[in-house]
């Protein structure tokens, strides 16, 4: 089975909330928030992105799943959604900061991973 990662796209308005990484792969790159070790506890995706979220952030996410990337070596899992708090970082090893961007200006910054053709994807939908 390949390695899975769950990632949520966290909206409010015309907003996206990102954050920047403290560690490899694209260390210092903003991103959607997400990652695999909630899936240590927690088997459904659906599940999990909850869970990572609350690990990092600290804040109640609630979404539905959004599309799913599957490559080669990995698969990625998208969740669209909001969250109920105010975020912050939980995580100083995985996360240097958290940030609300319009989804304009995000999709023309230089995103980690495949965060950009997400997100334009993500903007196309809601139009």
């Amino acid at each position: 089975m390949k390695p899975r990662t769950i990632i949520a796209i966290i909206h409010k308005g015309n907003k996206v909330l990102l954050t920047k990484r403290a560690r490899e792969a694209f260390k210092g790159y903003w991103c959607l928030p997400g990652g695999s070790g909630a899936l240590e506890k927690e088997s459904y995706p659906e599940k999990a992105i909850v869970l990572e979220i609350k690990q990092d952030m600290d804040v109640e996410f609630s979404g539905s799943f959004f599309t799913k990337i599957s490559e080669e070596n990995e698969e990625r899992i998208y969740f669209s959604g909001t969250i109920k708090g105010e975020p912050v970082i939980k995580s100083k090893e995985t996360i240097s900061e958290i940030k609300w961007f319009n989804i304009d200006k995000a999709i023309k910054m230089n995103l980690g991973f495949d965060d950009k053709k997400i997100l334009e994807k993500f903007k196309n939908i809601r139009k």
